[in-house]
């Protein structure tokens, strides 16, 4: 018997005591014994069991130290089936070989050749014969084909050449077995005549390995004294049989996967090498070994190579190169392995870029040799060509940090080996104590593993105040790449400046440096600047947006450098003018309008565009995200940046995408200009412009939206559009009368969406920006001029005739100038001659001008409603004998011109009014049926002279037309001269005044 005794890695163990124990089919100790392991791990043991009298399955194990294995094989203590009928007649009727003479009759599984040749001449006879035509070997060699017997199995015995192992198919007289020449021979059992074959017979050197020679001469399938062939090992110490079994019953490694086949399986490896898995879980033994289990080699370049040779493949071999696993894939022993190809790291690996790497921090026991690239790899990872954590030693401490993951402030690898505060730190001592490799440098004072100066003077830098994540350690350590794999194995030497800003400029890791500068770089992550120089990022993120505005290219920033505009970074109007430096630089948007100088100006109070940038993005508070920037910053005027601050719209805007709203919509327009309340109305030198929800309150119906080209234009642009427009005129009478006004042609108003009518400046003279706009600019909403002054949306309390024509205000300096009006100063004017329907109000002033004039205030004609009558007459004439003001009313036989009574009844009658009083019994408006009515025959005429004679005596001298007719008198009687005093006391008054 024979066993292998090895480790959980395959090695031999030698100098091994092993303990045999043979037990019999019914499970009892039949013998025992031990043996020791030669170099090759090897033990023997030899028991001759040929006088044990069982029948069946026997068991030997094989134990030493704890460790055990065992193994079965058919013993039929007495073989011969035909022994007490047939052909042997009887004579070994019972089952006893002591008759045998000196030879013993040797199990079904030899381990050397049956000698039964010796014990009787019956056994030498030609078989054929005496009348063995079927020529069965397993009759008389029971078991061979895999079926235990038992002394009662005569007769019954299956009877054939074959065996049941993975030999099954081939007969026992097979010329590589037991007729190798052809002869027959086996018919005649002579001694020694009989060939017992080996593995090689069938097995040739280029079947079972590439060796060029063969261990000992070609000897058979024992284990006897003689030699042996030998296989596996690269120094090929392992015999067939321990793989193999015995002959007859040959089997694999691992009984599991069954011994009927030619591909060596994974499992047939780790049935002997436990310790070992395929790499990272996935790379099968054979990719890297070869698929001949009988000359394990190791990959080469394109093929396979000695375990010894100079050109075996390493770590680097596989993860420095992308087309190697492809190459190796081909190579006809290679295996089927379809699972991805390996990882891959920089060329070179740098885990420091310094050229004392591997050294610098531990000269006395450097951490690896930087010469040799398969030492960086074994430093950090181990041995793991066998493992299925592929990653190695790091696996052991990784702190739930993903393989090969994108890097982040979230990932904490470099802390797990270089800081002592991380939750894995004692785990990363306690592994490389125990692999008997130095400890990696500690970052933060570590009195064992840190606070040494460098071997060539560097002095050690105490990382205590930065944090601790991945992402900001490739900060200072920079890499192009953007996950964890490409930074490990490209560290570059800590600088100061460099392409990782937030390394150092965070508020998240604070350094003790003069001068040095924060943001918080988690809310400039999600600001409107974020990502904005992406396609320059190589791999450094969110920084390249920093290089956008400090550093003139754009570009990365090279190492242990800061960028050239560093403390004069470009400003809001280099790249979002037109005219800027930048202009659409990084896809800035383009701004036309709402900033000092845009078609829209807005604040209107800014100082300088770049002012007016601020206005809105860095004091409404809602353009700019939460931060945790303890800096208030400075603003300087014109310049447009001062130390940051946490108010800074270049690091914290943020991307209000059309406020949520459809751009140029009202709704859009409306999120600034809301109320006088909003969050932007402190941006608003107007009041006036803070809120644009009505063009006017009193007609809400026919509110024209912003988008209309008569407005604004606004639909589908942004606030800072090229397409907005306002007036080219300015608010004006001129902008308000291209919707209000009447057009030339139809006569409707110039914009269909009006419900006012159509308007005119008052006079033909009075703007209407002098009643409706504050210094031209309530148009959202018009307004309306008040008594006091001011101007306010209530109409109800506005100015009328009266305070313009009678009050006086500096607003209408030049307006015509009334007296206190009374077209008669009867107390009851107004209604005196019309009793069913007064004329007007004698206690309203307004009323009275209504009553005359009509509504004239949007009228080009201020006269208003005598102007459809007044004929030749002229406004505010003379009272003279030619002019005739007073008939146009009040004389049924007034003619001027074209016009005459008729038109003013017309006139009178087509708004709803009475007509006034006629003066010579006119048979419909004449009063005559009212105590005190006078016809009027006159003579010489009814001019207005004629009239003011008895209505206006005692009007001063001068009066013209207009001071008359809003001062008529009751005609005269004694009191109406005498009793009038401004009348009697003139100089050339005729009479005296009585009180």
């Amino acid at each position: 018997m024979s066993t292998l005794f090895i480790d959980n890695n395959g090695k031999a163990l030698s100098g091994r005591t092993v303990n045999f124990t043979i037990y019999d089919p019914n499970s009892s100790i039949a013998a025992s014994g031990s043996g020791v392991t030669d170099q090759s791990g090897i033990a023997n043991f030899y028991k001759d069991i040929n006088s044990m009298n069982f029948y069946g399955v026997w068991k030997v194990k094989a134990e030493s130290g704890g460790v055990s294995s065992y193994t079965t094989f058919i013993y039929n203590w007495w073989g011969c089936a035909w022994a007490t009928t047939g052909e042997c007649g009887g004579l070994h009727s019972d089952k006893s070989p002591a008759d045998m003479g000196t030879a013993a009759a040797n199990s079904p599984y030899t381990v050397s050749w049956e000698r039964t040749t010796d014990a009787n001449a019956a056994h030498n006879i030609d078989m054929n014969l005496n009348g063995w035509s079927g020529n069965y070997c397993t009759v008389c060699h029971q078991s061979y084909d895999g079926n235990p017997t038992t002394s009662n199995i005569e007769g019954n015995t299956t009877k054939d050449f074959f065996v049941k192992d993975v030999h099954r198919n081939i007969s026992c007289t097979n010329a590589a077995c037991h007729d190798p020449n052809g002869t027959s021979a086996w018919n005649n059992h002579n001694t020694g005549s009989m060939t017992i074959g080996s593995c090689d017979n069938c097995h040739n050197r280029t079947d079972i390995s590439k060796k060029s020679t063969l261990n000992g001469a070609v000897s058979n399938y024992s284990n006897g004294s003689g030699t042996y062939n030998k296989y596996h090992t690269p120094n090929a110490t392992v015999p067939c049989i321990i793989c193999h079994g015995p002959m007859h019953n040959v089997s694999k490694p691992d009984p599991a996967a069954g011994g009927q086949n030619n591909v060596t399986e994974d499992t047939q490896c780790t049935a002997c090498h436990q310790g070992y898995s395929r790499h990272n879980g996935s790379v099968n033994c054979t990719l890297c070994h070869s698929s001949d289990a009988h000359y394990i080699q190791v990959t080469g370049g394109a093929s396979y190579v000695n375990t010894n040779s100079p050109a075996r493949s390493d770590c680097t071999t596989c993860h420095q190169n992308t087309t190697f696993m492809d190459a190796v894939k081909t190579i006809p022993k290679a295996g089927n392995y379809t699972g991805r190809n390996a990882p891959q790291v920089p060329v070179p690996v740098a885990h420091s870029d310094d050229s004392m790497n591997g050294s610098k921090w531990n000269q006395s026991e450097p951490y690896w040799t930087n010469t040799s690239r398969i030492e960086n790899c074994k430093y950090c990872h181990g041995e793991t060509m066998h493992k299925t954590a592929a990653l190695g030693r790091p696996s052991l401490f990784s702190g739930g940090n993903p393989v090969n993951g994108t890097i982040s402030s979230a990932m904490t690898w470099c802390q797990q080996c270089h800081w002592q505060g991380s939750p894995g730190y004692s785990v990363m001592l306690a592994t490389f104590k125990e692999d008997n490799k130095a400890i990696p440098p500690e970052i933060t004072g570590n009195v064992t593993y840190g606070n040494v100066n460098a071997g060539d003077g560097t002095a050690y830098v105490n990382h205590s105040s930065f944090a601790k994540d991945d992402a900001t350690c490739r900060n200072c350590h920079g890499t192009g790449s953007e996950n964890i794999t490409g930074f490990m194995h490209g560290v570059a030497v800590g600088s100061g400046g460099g392409p990782g800003c937030l390394g150092c400029h965070n508020t998240s890791s604070p350094q003790n440096f003069t001068g040095m500068r924060y943001i918080d770089g988690s809310s400039f992550g999600k600001s409107a600047h974020a990502n904005m120089n992406s396609n320059n990022a190589s791999g450094y993120g969110i920084n390249a947006s920093c290089w956008a505005c400090h550093n003139s290219t754009g570009t990365v920033v090279p190492d242990n450098t800061h960028p050239d505009r560093m403390t004069t970074p470009f400003i809001c109007t280099d790249c979002h003018l037109a005219g800027g430096s930048m202009a659409g630089a990084y896809n800035a948007t383009v701004i036309f309008n709402h900033f000092s100088n845009g078609t829209i100006r807005a604040p209107d109070n800014a100082t300088s565009d770049i002012a007016s940038c601020m206005e809105c993005h860095e004091n409404v508070s809602g353009m700019l995200l939460p931060n945790n920037d303890n800096d208030t910053g400075t603003f300087t005027s014109g310049v447009g940046y001062g130390n940051g601050g946490n108010k800074s719209a270049y690091h914290y805007g943020e991307s209000q995408l059309n406020f949520g709203k459809t751009k140029g919509s009202d709704e859009y327009c409306i999120y600034c200009h809301r109320n006088e309340t909003g969050e932007f109305n402190g941006t608003f030198m107007f009041a006036s412009n803070s809120s644009i929800s009505n063009h006017s309150l009193r007609y809400n119906a026919s509110n024209p939206s912003c988008g209309l080209v008569q407005c604004h234009n606004s639909t589908g642009s942004t606030l800072h559009g090229n397409g907005l427009i306002r007036p080219a005129t300015g608010y004006n009478s001129t902008y308000c009368l291209d919707c209000h006004g009447s057009n030339s042609s139809s006569g409707a108003a110039n914009y269909s969406g009006i419900t006012t009518g159509t308007k005119s400046r008052h006079n033909n003279s009075i703007n209407c920006e002098k009643c409706h706009m504050n210094n031209g600019t309530d148009i959202h909403p018009a307004k309306y001029l008040q008594p006091d002054g001011m101007f306010n949306t209530g109409n109800s309390t506005a100015v009328n005739c009266v305070f313009c024509h009678q009050t006086g205000t500096a607003n209408f300096p030049n307006a015509a100038m009334i007296p206190f009006t009374h077209h008669s100063d009867n107390y009851s004017n107004g209604s005196r001659w019309n009793l069913t329907k007064a004329y007007w109000t004698n206690t309203s002033q307004q009323g009275m001008c209504n009553y005359c004039h009509g509504d004239s205030r949007h009228s080009e004609n201020a006269l208003g409603r005598p102007a459809n009558w007044s004929g030749l007459n002229i406004i505010n004439s003379s009272t003279t004998s030619n002019s005739t003001w007073c008939s146009g009313c009040h004389y049924q036989g007034y003619t001027g011109g074209s016009k005459n009574y008729n038109s003013m009844v017309q006139a009178f009658e087509g708004s709803n009014l009475p007509v006034p009083p006629e003066i010579t019994n006119h048979s419909t408006y004449a009063p005559y049926g009212i105590s005190g009515y006078l016809n009027h025959s006159l003579s010489p005429d009814y001019s207005d002279s004629t009239c003011k004679e008895c209505h206006g005596p005692f009007l001063p001298n001068g009066t013209g037309m207009d001071g008359f007719l809003h001062n008529v008198s009751t005609g005269t009687g004694c009191t109406g001269c005498h009793f009038s005093y401004s009348y009697m006391n003139t100089a050339g008054a005729p009479a005296m005044f009585v009180n």
